[in-house]
């Protein structure tokens, strides 16, 4: 299966600098992108006719509910710890970040 073949140029230790960096901002962006952008975004006419036409985040309650939340799990998978401690090391194949 080539797909679980981890091509030579694949750079874990900066893909863990990456992680590190988007966790150590991710409380800030997350304010930001929701007091800055989410509830601006919404409130834009031409924007809410996009999001009704496709049925994103505006079908049903609990669809969306589960959405975010798979969403957020598998943020958390693929940032998720390994022996070697390194959450980059969870998107090996076989590893949790990975089957996720």
């Amino acid at each position: 299966r080539h797909y679980e073949q981890i091509p030579s140029w694949v750079d874990f230790d900066q893909i863990q600098r990456g992680i590190d960096v988007f966790l150590a901002y991710l409380p800030a962006a997350g304010c930001a992108l929701y007091y800055r952008s989410l509830v601006g975004g919404f409130s834009i006419p031409k924007i809410v006719e996009v999001l009704k036409s496709t049925r994103y985040l505006v079908s049903d309650r609990q669809k969306t509910l589960y959405r975010l939340i798979d969403t957020g799990g598998l943020l958390a998978a693929c940032f998720a710890p390994t022996e070697s401690r390194l959450s980059a090391a969870s998107l090996r194949p076989g590893c949790r970040g990975w089957l996720a």
